[in-house]
């Protein structure tokens, strides 16, 4: 049907349709004079266009300028269907890449739009009345793949990752199941179970007793553990636990979950902050917004229970619930720190030579 539509001599004219995603949120518009529903969603009829599509040998001419109404007055009346899209990077801009799909069909064509283009937004360009987006097709991450560690001697691995590129640090509490074996008071005998290489005390557990009124489901159970002694686990909350109960226990977080007390300017506070086992600096800071999309920003300082944002954020207020995730030095001491098998997980070569011996070299690193 779509070749049908192009060859008509009136009805050559495709309408573009537009797919925009960022983590879990989408938007959709379209250049037709009224909303299009295609296959059971919605494109909202919306001031946009883009320039015409290139295929080069050069990437850099092979982006494109999707163009579209925007009201930067926040009291403007009868703002633009995408003036929601274009909140994205007003007045902050977004902590992810945006994707952008390029679609055309026609309206009453029963196939589907067909895919012209995909990318990412690479830059945003604004007037008063109106937003460019600059657009790349695809990243460069797949350019960067299968290419193997680097003999040198700081850490090459992507920390907090656990693909093969990464060294396994989980920032959470480290999960360990095993099976209750007896319950005494707050005392809690549980079968053995493998050490998480991090400290129990002052994590939690957790376990799911059967339910109590019909159609409701399984009753979710959560405590702090407060001792351990072998296979004994002191909790402040034993409601449900009994003996043959599965029990996963979670070993002391290395970030921060907290809310904040203060904020001046890039500097947000947090008395939890002060008792962030390693430094903060050089990790970031995270959000859950009002509309589920998460939003990050880097830690540039850490002093006490203080740290500094590389940039701020329309949301950033006292009250806000933030999880506060350190980074790492990359260095043998801070694998140490983290681990208790750094030998492991760290990447570097750490008897590597400075200097080739005997000359200089500017290659040697």
């Amino acid at each position: 049907m779509f070749d049908t539509f192009e060859l008509g001599r009136f009805t050559g004219r495709p309408v573009r349709y537009f797919r925009f995603e960022m983590q879990g949120l989408v938007w959709r518009y379209c250049t037709a004079p009224q909303d299009q529903t295609v296959g059971g969603v919605t494109y909202l009829a919306a001031q946009i266009d883009r320039s015409e599509i290139r295929q080069t040998v050069e990437r850099a001419k092979d982006k494109i300028k999707i163009t579209m109404a925007y009201l930067r007055d926040p009291a403007a009346p009868n703002p633009p269907s995408t003036q929601s899209l274009g909140n994205v990077w007003h007045p902050y801009a977004p902590s992810d890449t945006v994707r952008v799909i390029c679609l055309a069909g026609h309206i009453g064509d029963t196939d589907p739009p067909l895919v012209e283009w995909i990318g990412v937004v690479s830059q945003p360009e604004f007037t008063d009345v109106q937003l460019t987006l600059t657009c790349e097709p695809g990243t460069a991450i797949a350019q960067a793949l299968q290419q193997g560690p680097k003999w040198q001697k700081g850490c090459w691995k992507t920390v907090y990752s656990t693909g093969p590129r990464g060294c396994g640090l989980i920032a959470g509490g480290i999960p360990v199941s095993t099976t209750v074996s007896t319950v005494s008071g707050s005392d809690v005998t549980v079968a053995e179970f493998t050490d998480p290489g991090r400290a129990l005390v002052d994590g939690t557990a957790s376990w799911t007793t059967p339910e109590v009124i019909v159609g409701e489901g399984p009753v979710p159970h959560s405590a702090n553990i407060t001792a351990v002694s072998g296979t004994t686990i002191t909790l402040d909350d034993v409601t449900g636990l009994d003996t043959d109960v599965a029990i996963t226990l979670y070993s002391v977080e290395l970030q921060t979950r907290t809310t904040l007390t203060a904020v001046d300017g890039l500097q947000v506070t947090a008395a939890a902050f002060a008792t962030s086992t390693l430094t903060l600096a050089g990790g970031w800071m995270q959000w859950t917004r009002s509309d589920g999309f998460v939003e990050r920003r880097s830690i540039s300082a850490h002093t006490g229970d203080t740290i500094t944002l590389l940039y701020g954020a329309a949301d950033l207020a006292v009250g806000l619930d933030v999880i506060a995730i350190p980074g790492c030095e990359q260095t043998w001491a801070a694998c140490a720190e983290r681990f208790p098998d750094p030998e492991n997980h760290y990447g570097g070569a750490i008897y590597k030579p400075i200097k080739p011996p005997g000359e200089d070299s500017m290659s040697w690193g």
